[in-house]
């Protein structure tokens, strides 16, 4: 099982999707979207299939995924081992991925592993 945290641009575009769901029907379905790809996530992490998230090719985007609700884009990292952090998103308006939007999702990750670094965790001896 994986845990999903939010980033604050995310955790944001979340907090607002979640108000205009109670008013229109687009927003609604959009957030009902996204909190099923985050349990598909939570369950199955990126074995949960293309069509809910996309690990993207390149060195440059080493541990960088694509959540991939209709439109919309959520990058995401993982961190830790066993949770994934939901860092920026965008509505596509293409076939491509957005280069200006990966590079903003690249410096989220890189920012995201500089200020919460993982502590490796001391291997218990067996005692004889």
């Amino acid at each position: 099982m994986y845990e999903i945290l939010l980033d604050e641009e995310v955790n944001q575009y979340m907090t607002d999707l979640r108000k205009a769901a109670s008013t229109n029907d687009d927003a609604r379905r959009m957030f009902e979207k996204i909190i099923y790809i985050i349990g598909r996530i939570e369950a199955d992490g990126t074995r949960a299939g293309a069509n809910f998230i996309k690990n993207l090719k390149g060195e440059e985007n080493a541990n960088l995924y694509e959540l991939r609700p209709y439109d919309e884009r959520i990058f995401c990292c993982m961190w830790d081992g066993n949770h994934f952090v939901l860092l920026t998103h965008y509505t596509k308006d293409g076939n491509q991925t957005d280069k200006l939007q990966l590079a903003r999702a690249r410096r989220a990750r890189d920012r995201w592993m500089q200020e919460h670094p993982v502590v490796k965790k001391e291997s218990k001896k067996r005692r004889r």
